[in-house]
């Protein structure tokens, strides 16, 4: 016959990770769409459709997206012109407003891709280092975030 409070600690102790696992999920989807994470510098890794290699080249050179939170603002490189604008952000879309840019004629550039892209984002997902950006559910960019920093 078991004992009744071995048996009250496995219930116990089965509520207590079941509820723990509920936490952690909630926690875990609260970071990934949460505005404020859209925060810093995104290296651009792919294009949709994927007929670009934008992995060939230095990180350095790599387009990328800027973001800051507090401003309210966008831009970064697109492979050949710098670009900045202003975007609006929720849990679950960004419209991203007009973009200004630079006017270096380059060849063999990603930009003309990438700007269309950037044009049609409505929604983004977030992950614990990756942006994909939508356009209702068709996928077009994505990013790792580059580490901030330290001065």
């Amino acid at each position: 016959k078991p004992h009744p409070i071995s048996m009250y600690t496995k219930i116990t102790t089965l509520i207590l990770i079941c509820f723990i696992a509920a936490c952690t999920q909630a926690k875990q989807q609260a970071m990934e769409n949460n505005p404020a994470h859209l925060h810093g510098t995104w290296k651009l890794i792919s294009v949709f459709p994927d007929t670009v290699d934008v992995q060939k080249g230095s990180m350095d050179k790599r387009p990328d997206l800027v973001i800051d939170t507090a401003k309210k603002t966008i831009g970064g490189y697109s492979g050949c012109n710098s670009f900045g604008g202003a975007y609006i952000a929720t849990k679950d879309n960004i419209q991203i407003g007009e973009l200004m840019a630079t006017e270096r004629g380059c060849l063999e550039s990603i930009e003309s891709r990438y700007f269309e892209n950037l044009r049609k984002v409505n929604r983004y997902y977030l992950s614990q280092d990756s942006l994909k950006l939508y356009a209702k559910d068709t996928f077009l960019l994505t990013f790792v975030k580059e580490p901030a920093q330290t001065k």
